[in-house]
């Protein structure tokens, strides 16, 4: 699928999410004390199911994960809609190899590259 035919995709698979957090609740990897959907100041999701707030919630959980997911499927398997939310942090996972060359996840001693800012990154922004 091109790029544009991916969003397509997503955006059509967005609007069936009816944001009951099933996908969450199976995930191994997901513990924080207090998730970002919890948090209402400021409120970064809205609460309500909608393909906005939906696509933002998956995203966002896409790349908290990325480095983290062990490609065990739970998310996708429990999912009430057969969303196929596994492949959005192995896709993820995909890019983060393609752009630096390392796969994450590997050893707990090496930092996530979608969450660590290098000097030597390509980005100019911060001069």
């Amino acid at each position: 699928m091109n790029p544009l035919e991916r969003w397509i995709f997503w955006q059509n698979e967005m609007k069936n999410c009816i944001r009951c957090y099933a996908c969450r609740q199976a995930c191994p990897l997901c513990y924080c004390s207090q998730c970002v959907v919890e948090i209402n100041q400021p409120q970064w999701i809205p609460v309500f199911a909608n393909k906005i707030g939906n696509t933002e919630w998956h995203i966002m959980r896409a790349m908290h994960l990325a480095g983290r997911c062990v490609e065990c499927g739970q998310c996708g398997r429990v999912c009430p809609e057969n969303i196929p939310i596994h492949l959005l942090p192995i896709r993820l996972a995909r890019e983060v190899k393609a752009l630096y060359g390392s796969t994450t996840g590997i050893s707990k001693d090496e930092n996530c590259e979608i969450s660590t800012y290098k000097y030597e990154d390509r980005e100019n922004f911060f001069e």
